[in-house]
């Protein structure tokens, strides 16, 4: 059992974290203990190859300022599924630990908050429906990857109609694309 001091902060739990992910330590394996004198994040801390969703990003924010003790496993068990199992955990509002991570984010006070997900909008009838069981109102919304001269910009599209079927046509073709793309990967590595 790995025990993890963290002063209570987002920032703390998620250098903590982080440092966790890159040594493989699964959530049944770590004990949060939480120290107002703990010390600061290492400046080195790097962030890691991870990519999660921006909901989680602002949930975890949110969920992090709650009083709930438990708050730092349930977030950690909600970041080591999303990059282990389920990408699209979140979408899952059935899951009992999503729905924890929903429910300490209102405890905050959160009346409104934004769900977006990688050019897609599965989950947003769930979340919708969440949202409305915690009094929290759901501002539908996708990020969308875009590629540029420079690189990679991500757009931010918010109080979208996400049951618009010219939409859904053109996020259907983005995932089409994108699992060809994984698929010319794959046979080029055989």
């Amino acid at each position: 059992m790995r025990v993890v001091p963290i002063a209570p902060t987002f920032e703390a739990w998620q250098a903590a974290a982080r440092r966790l992910l890159r040594e493989a330590v699964p959530p049944a394996e770590v004990v949060w203990q939480e120290q107002p004198e703990a010390p600061a994040p290492a400046g080195d801390e790097r962030p890691g190859a991870v990519r999660v969703p921006r909901q989680f990003l602002e949930l975890a924010r949110q969920a992090a300022a709650a009083r709930d003790p438990a708050r730092w496993s349930v977030l950690y068990e909600v970041l080591w599924r999303l990059v282990h199992e389920r990408g699209d955990l979140l979408a899952d509002r059935a899951d009992r630990q999503v729905r924890r991570l929903v429910a300490l984010a209102a405890q905050r006070g959160v009346a409104v908050l934004g769900v977006t997900d990688h050019d897609t909008t599965a989950g947003l009838d769930e979340a919708v429906t969440a949202g409305r069981r915690v009094g929290i109102e759901i501002v539908p919304g996708i990020e969308l990857s875009t590629a540029v001269e420079a690189g990679e910009v991500h757009i931010l599209g918010y109080f979208i109609d996400f049951h618009d079927r010219p939409l859904q046509e053109v996020l259907r073709s983005f995932q089409e694309r994108r699992l060809e793309r994984a698929r010319t990967m794959v046979s080029r590595l055989q």
